[in-house]
C-alpha cells in the first residue's frame, strides 16, 4: 500500500510548486486502475461495495504531466503492457526485439497529442479476447459463467463472442451470428498473435 502515500505526495509537490509560481516538477504521473472487474460494485459485485472507487474504476487510466498534457478525455486503446515501450521512446531507449514483445509505443496518446493508440490489444481473463476498433472478440472458453462470490460474469461460453462496443459497451448482446466475416477476422488475428507469442512486430 505504499503506492498511496507516493502518489498523493506526487500529485501534492506538481500542485504546491504551481501555486508557489515556480516552474511544475518535471515529473509524469501516472495512475491507471488495477482491480479486477469483480471487486467493484461497478460492475456487478455485490459481495464488496465500493461507492468511493467506483467512478475511479469508470475512468482506466489519468496521466498528469504539468506543462505537457493539457487536460482532456481520449478513447484512443492502450494498456499498461504499453508503458514500457512508451516510457523507454519518451527516454530515448531503445527496446531489443525480444523485451516486452506486447508493449507498443503509443506515447501520442498517453501524452494527447495523438487521438489514437494501438490497432488490436490482447485481454486474458481466463478466456483469450481481442480488441481492435469498435469490436471485441472472446475465444471460447470452457468454465463457469459466472462467479458466485461477486455474482460477475467471468466470459467464459463454448462459442466465440463478438461484441460491438460502440453500440454495447457492458457486452451484454453477442452478435457474432450477425457479424461472421468480422468474427472471422479477428479470429484469425488472435491466432496469428498466439502464433507468433508476441503482439508487437
Amino acid at each position: 500500500m505504499r503506492t498511496i502515500p507516493l502518489l498523493v505526495a506526487a500529485l501534492l509537490a506538481t500542485a504546491a510548486g504551481a501555486h508557489a509560481g515556480e516552474p511544475a516538477p518535471n515529473v509524469v504521473i501516472v495512475y491507471a486502475d488495477d482491480l479486477g472487474y469483480g471487486d467493484l460494485s461497478a460492475y456487478g459485485a455485490t459481495r464488496f461495495q465500493t461507492p468511493r472507487i467506483d467512478r475511479l474504476a469508470r475512468v482506466p487510466m489519468i496521466v498528469r504531466w504539468p506543462g505537457r498534457v493539457k487536460p482532456g478525455v481520449s478513447d484512443a486503446l492502450v494498456g499498461q503492457v504499453d508503458f514500457l515501450a512508451s516510457f523507454a521512446a519518451l527516454t530515448g531507449q531503445a527496446l531489443a526485439r525480444q523485451d516486452a514483445p506486447d508493449s507498443l509505443d503509443v506515447l501520442g496518446a498517453l501524452l494527447g497529442t495523438a487521438p489514437t493508440g494501438r490497432g488490436s490489444l490482447v485481454e486474458q481473463a481466463g478466456a483469450l479476447s481481442l480488441i481492435t476498433k469498435k469490436w471485441k472478440l472472446i475465444s471460447p472458453h470452457e468454465g463457469r459463467k459466472v462467479n458466485p462470490e461477486t455474482n460477475t460474469e467471468l466470459g467464459n461460453d463454448p462459442q466465440p463472442q463478438l461484441y460491438d462496443l460502440s453500440a454495447d459497451l457492458g457486452e451484454r448482446r453477442n452478435v457474432a451470428g450477425e457479424h461472421p466475416e468480422v468474427l472471422r477476422e479477428l479470429a484469425e488475428q488472435l491466432a496469428r498473435i498466439r502464433l507468433d507469442g508476441r503482439s508487437r512486430p
